[in-house]
């Protein structure tokens, strides 16, 4: 039991009447002169002043008070920037306007009462009031004015944005950030980058709106347009939190609302309507609104509550529909326009709509949300006006021709209050700005003399012209009331009243301040007692087991309601109900309330095992009698959790479960004998549970016990996929059958439950039969194994080809709930880690200059390399490179055996460079009598060819391999099922597959191509692995993490490397220990690097001997530091010649490098280089020679390179190789 702490001064406020809390006269300042002036928007400083704007003509005087500030207009009428002082005192005055008509529409303060001003000039105008001159000019046509002015009117910067087609500026705002947001109207093409940059805007027709952003600074951050083919306008723009902006006006015609690359048109039903749109704070579009109607309507303002609710104000004619949404909320004008306020979402979604109008024109200008939530709008009004939205009745009328009114409802839009003030003219606000403490700044023109306070008080405005200027201040008005109360509290509860804590009676007085500061006296009549108890109203209720055999009532299943004055407890006299409790229970409900009073009933609870329980037997589920998990993996005894009997495979192998590993049978011999125990001699209840992936239709025998000596027992078996129970011993022992086809190659969980005289039958945890059975007892069969995949009397029929995992028996009837529960086991398959001695081929491809790749486990032998196979950067190390032209690899198969069921899986990274090819070999064996198995690429999509199989032997993934990158692919077959993955992920699944590959001791693999060089595949290829069984997904994904990305090229493994160091010695050394060199003249001197030799190109060279090893044929590379000065011919390095042709050489032809190939060669060059290296300093030579290709380098950048070269360098046998052989090679 609780007690209550009441604070009575929270709604105080709901016993006061609004009438006491009308608006009160602040100041008020009405001054002009002879002509038509008018103010129009304005806003508060941070001090509490305000600054106004406005337009005037001809001379007047902007002190409304003793002082005075005359200026005269330049033309028909200027525009102007004004401030008072927080008590409506005259401070300063910016007079902007040139000869024709200026007037200044709208303004916004910063915190630093810089105030930002925008309006509308035309022709020059001068913005700085000072003494100095900061001149603007149109071309003789509308122009947006833009500036700013600080707390004391001094000019900071001011600009000019428009065409010579006409621009108009409207409206100013001020984020959350400080930013500038400017709107409004233009025309043609615009740079609104009022600074050095261009950003320019292209209307869509006369005028388009526009909105801008900029920083304090007028740098401008962004600018967006919209519009149709005609006028269109934008005059309001506020701000939420988040500084998203939400902006109104109106269009003509169709106008796409987003600036940016989307479309949201939006389409008027009449001349105009207005729109309601959004964006966040980077300018991007989030929505658009648009209020249709027959005829025309406008969005003159707009402003938000703190929830990010959005409030319009505006005017229409005729009927308009004011739900923008699909749904319509159609309001029709009393006479002429009428004025409306609506209300929408942050989103833009329709809340309500209020009209306020007679027979005659009605205008809102301005709406603004007070800080206790409020809604204010001002505008003006002609004739007779109901000013309550509702259903109530606040009849206002006229003085002269129109009048102002500032109308106050709140957030659901429900009648304040309403003040109407006019003379005998045209008299009108233009705008209401309302600051933290809720006093209202209004501005617009008086035409007439009228009484400008609406409190008790008189204050006459006088006009002087046409229109005069109309600045008043107004707060809340206060009066004095008192209010009667009484109140009931219960013992032991407090009540907060204001100030006091009460908890005894009495009578009390306090005063409360109400919204506005105004105060109100409270007289409270304080009764303390609690003598009713709680009223209590029950009913019956019922309960549903849960699988468990549990339910608990909660005090709401059965109290209709229950009330009391004071606190109250409820109790009932049980909550907990078992299985025990099936059928009819009364439970006594009471309530007592904190003196003691107290309420009770007596309701009946009905349990009802849901089909769950049938009855007190069902309670207390004893755990099954045989549970296989399957999970073994090895050997041929299965686990049973239960203990003995443990069960001995006989061929089922093990493979991936449904959850962990399970056991494959082949539909030939397979079969699991579980054994026998007293535990499995069901006769009148029992239930069978498993999960089951089927491969065949054919009737299958699942799980069962045997046949004795005369009649079987019971049985669960699939015939054409669908389950069946058998009930040997019944009159009727069936087949008992389901009705889904589980036969697809996906696992399912089947159950069967036994109670006698009814059987069910589930799939996937649903119950899909139930059937009535003959009373009578199964055959126990006691003596009889409990068999899997196959029945002992039946060996040649019936067995079942597929997956089992976590076959479960019970020795009762599970429940539906218990059912689901099993089958709601989520799947986590598990191979069997792969037994090393499956592997029998794996090749790292590391072997960057053997002539054959070693196989790393020995059972298949290394294979050589046949056509330009080279080694290049791997996935992991090297990798081999095939350029598909007949290059492969043999693979042979010297002790390869393979696996049960035709089973065989490969591993291997594949890099492919060709997007086109063909049935490129990946890898593929051939047989003697034909091919075996080939995994190709075609279009880089793996095709795997599986020779003697029926039907189709060609069989296409799902997926590509990308081109120029590494993939994992790992293919598995066995047993007709084949398996393609892709970096683990499965690509190709094909079952059902007929027939036995080709297969035998003689066949051969091929790695890259076919073992005639057809079909070659173009990319690289790295750790290639083969094993001799059919791995598992799980596996095969661990194929693809076992090596992490780690690639290396081959790296120089040359045949000579002569390095000039070894300064002391008379020869030079072959730092790899093969080619020794005679000198001959050459001294040592300078190198690159270390020591170098020098030649005086007369007789000086080097002998670097006739040892095969410098024989060089197809392939090789030669590379040197030279500097020189020769540019004459000179030979740098040379294989001398026989019969008239040397083998090859290197020369300089007058300072160009250049490799001479000898006859040996269709094309024997020379290769040049064509770059002069002869200036004297040291250059990095290099030629290449491979596949028909010469490439020559200078300091390692490619300078040329010839290809289609055939044939092979002459060897020269016994020739001498020559450095700077005589008479060739000059000083250098």
């Amino acid at each position: 039991m609780y007690k209550k702490i009441l604070t009575l001064s929270l709604c105080i406020t709901c016993w006061v009447a609004f009438a006491a809390s009308a608006q009160d006269l602040l100041w008020v300042n009405g001054y002009g002169g002879s002509g038509n002036d008018g103010a129009r928007r304005a806003a508060f400083g941070p001090d509490g002043s305000s600054y106004v704007t406005g337009l005037f003509s001809n001379t007047i005087d902007f002190d409304p008070g003793p002082g005075v500030a005359n200026y005269t207009s330049n033309g028909d009428t200027d525009g102007f920037l004004s401030k008072f002082d927080a008590d409506g005192n005259f401070l300063w005055v910016v007079p902007i306007g040139g000869i024709s008509s200026d007037q200044m529409l709208d303004v916004a303060v910063d915190s630093a009462g810089n105030a930002y001003v925008i309006g509308v000039f035309k022709y020059s105008v001068d913005a700085d009031p000072s003494a100095d001159t900061l001149i603007l000019t149109t071309n003789s046509i509308d122009n947006v004015f833009f500036g700013k002015y600080d707390t004391n009117g001094n000019v900071v910067w001011a600009h000019s944005i428009g065409t010579t087609l006409g621009d108009f500026g409207n409206v100013v705002n001020i984020n959350n950030a400080g930013e500038i947001l400017i709107g409004g109207s233009f025309d043609g093409t615009v740079d609104f980058d009022v600074k050095s940059g261009t950003t320019h805007l292209v209307s869509n027709g006369a005028y388009d709106c526009f909105l801008a952003k900029y920083t304090p600074d007028a740098d401008l951050i962004w600018a967006k347009s919209w519009g149709s083919r005609s006028f269109d306008v934008t005059n309001g723009i506020e701000f939420d939190d988040s500084d998203n902006m939400v902006v109104t006006g109106y269009v003509r015609g169709t106008t796409d609302m987003d600036p940016g690359p989307g479309v949201v048109n939006l389409t008027p039903s009449a001349p105009y309507n207005a729109y309601v749109t959004s964006f966040d704070t980077d300018g991007n579009h989030r929505w658009a609104k648009m209020f249709v109607g027959f005829s025309w309507n406008d969005g003159q303002n707009l402003d938000m509550d703190a929830a990010g609710n959005i409030y319009v104000a505006g005017s229409f004619y005729s009927t308009a529909d004011f739900d923008p949404g699909p749904s319509t909320v159609y309001i029709a004008s009393s006479g002429g326009a009428d004025a409306y306020i609506a209300k929408l979402t942050s989103a833009g979604d329709y809340v309500w709509a209020k009209k306020i109008g007679g027979s005659g024109n009605d205008i809102a200008r301005t709406v603004q949300v007070k800080p206790n939530g409020d809604i204010v709008s001002v505008g003006y009004f002609s004739g007779t006006v109901d000013f309550d939205p509702g259903s109530g009745t606040v009849n206002r009328s006229v003085a002269g021709g129109i009048d102002f009114f500032t109308l106050t409802l709140d957030a659901d839009g429900n009648y304040r209050e309403v003040i109407t003030m006019g003379g005998s003219g045209n008299d009108g606000p233009y705008s209401v700005e309302i600051d933290d403490g809720g006093n209202m700044l209004i501005t617009g023109n008086l035409a007439s003399t009228f009484d400008a306070d609406p409190g008790a008080g008189t204050t006459n405005l006088s006009f002087a012209g046409v229109n005069d200027i109309f600045v008043g201040k107004y707060g809340i008005f206060c009066t004095s009331d008192s209010v009667n109360t009484s109140l009931t509290l219960c013992p032991g509860d407090t009540l907060v009243f204001g100030s006091q804590t009460l908890t005894a009676s009495g009578s009390y007085t306090n005063t409360f301040t109400k919204e506005g500061g105004c105060d109100s006296l409270v007289n409270l009549t304080l009764v303390v007692e609690d003598v009713l108890p709680p009223t209590l109203v029950t009913k019956n209720t019922t309960l549903t087991l849960d699988v468990g055999g549990t339910a608990i009532l909660l005090p709401d299943s059965v109290i209709t309601s229950v009330s009391d004055n004071c606190t109250y407890q409820v109790t009932l006299s049980r909550t907990a109900f078992t299985c025990t409790d099936l059928g009819d229970n009364s439970v006594i409900v009471t309530a007592v309330d904190g003196v003691g009073n107290v309420s009770s009933d007596t309701v009946t609870v009905i349990v009802d095992g849901g089909g769950n329980f049938n009855s007190p037997l069902d309670c207390g589920l004893s755990e099954p009698v045989m549970n296989l998990p399957l999970d073994s993996c090895s050997g041929i005894t299965a686990d049973n959790t239960v203990g003995a009997p443990y069960p001995t495979t006989y061929g089922a192998t093990w493979a991936e479960g449904y959850t962990g590993q399970g056991l494959y049978f082949d539909g030939k011999n397979d079969y699991v004998n579980v054994g026998t125990a007293p535990s499995f001699d069901f006769d009148s209840s029992f239930s069978l549970a498993l999960w089951v992936n089927s491969l065949e239709d054919g009737p299958m025998f699942l799980m069962g016990r045997n046949r004795d000596t005369t009649s079987f027992s019971w049985a669960l078996r699939l015939d054409n996929g669908v389950p069946q129970l058998v009930l040997g011993g019944l009159s009727n022992p069936g087949p008992y059958a389901a009705t889904t086809d589980v036969t697809d190659g996906t696992w399912h969980h089947l159950a069967v439950t036994y109670r006698t005289g009814q059987a069910n039958l589930y799939v996937d945890g649903q119950l899909e039969r139930t059937y009535a059975t003959p009373l009578g007892n199964v055959n126990a069969n006691s003596n009889s194994s409990v068999w899997l995949g196959m029945r002992n009397d039946k060996p040649n029929e019936r067995q079942f080809k597929g997956y089992l995992d976590n076959v479960q028996a019970y020795g009762q009837p599970l429940t539906p709930n218990q059912v689901a529960a099993l089958a709601s086991e989520a799947a986590a398959p598990q191979g069997c880690t792969a037994p090393t001695t499956s592997l029998v081929g794996y090749w790292t491809l590391d072997d960057c200059y053997s002539p054959v790749v070693t196989n790393g486990v020995g059972m298949m032998s290394d294979g050589p390399k046949v056509g330009d196979v080279y080694h290049a950067a791997g996935y992991v190390g090297q990798a081999a490179y095939f350029d598909g032209d007949q290059d492969h690899i043999d693979l042979r198969d010297t002790a390869y055996t393979q696996g049960p069921q035709d089973a065989i899986s490969y591993s291997l990274w594949v890099f492919p460079t060709n997007a086109e090819g063909n049935r490129e070999v990946i890898i593929r064996r051939v047989e003697p009598a034909g091919a075996s198995v080939g995994i190709f690429l075609t279009n880089l999509t793996p095709e795997i060819y599986l020779g003697g199989l029926a039907g189709s032997q060609y069989h296409l993934a799902d997926s590509t391999l990308p081109l120029n990158t590494w993939s994992h692919l790992g293919v598995t077959y066995g047993d007709g099922a084949l398996r393609v993955y892709r970096n683990g992920t499965l690509i190709l699944n094909r079952d059902n597959l007929i027939g036995a590959l080709n297969f035998s001791p003689d066949g051969k693999h091929a790695l890259g191509g076919n073992p005639n060089g057809s079909r070659s595949f173009s990319g690289r290829l790295d750790e290639v692995r083969i094993f001799n069984e059919a791995l598992f997904s799980t596996t095969m994904a661990s194929e693809a993490s076992r090596v992490s990305s780690s690639p290396a090229d081959c790296g120089n493994l040359a045949e000579g490397a002569w390095l000039f160091d070894d300064c002391a010695s008379p020869t030079v050394i072959d730092s790899l220990g093969n080619h020794g060199g005679t000198i001959v003249g050459a001294t040592r001197g300078m190198g690159y690097r270390g020591a170098g030799m020098s030649f005086d190109g007369v007789n000086d060279y080097i002998n670097l001997g006739s040892d095969a090893g410098l024989n060089l044929s197809d392939e090789f590379t030669i590379s040197m530091w030279v500097n020189t000065t020769q540019n004459t011919r000179g030979t740098l390095l040379i294989k001398n010649p026989q019969a008239g042709s040397f083998s090859y050489a290197v020369q300089l032809d007058n300072g160009v490098p250049l490799l001479a190939l000898g006859n040996g060669v269709n094309n024997p060059g020379p290769f040049s280089a064509a770059v002069n290296v002869a200036d004297g300093t040291w250059y990095h030579l290099a030629w290449t020679f491979a596949r028909g290709t010469v490439t020559t380098y200078v300091d390692g950048v490619a300078q040329s390179s010839t290809s289609g070269i055939t044939g092979s360098v002459l060897p020269n046998n016994g020739s001498a190789v020559w450095l700077g052989w005589r008479n060739n090679f000059k000083p250098g």
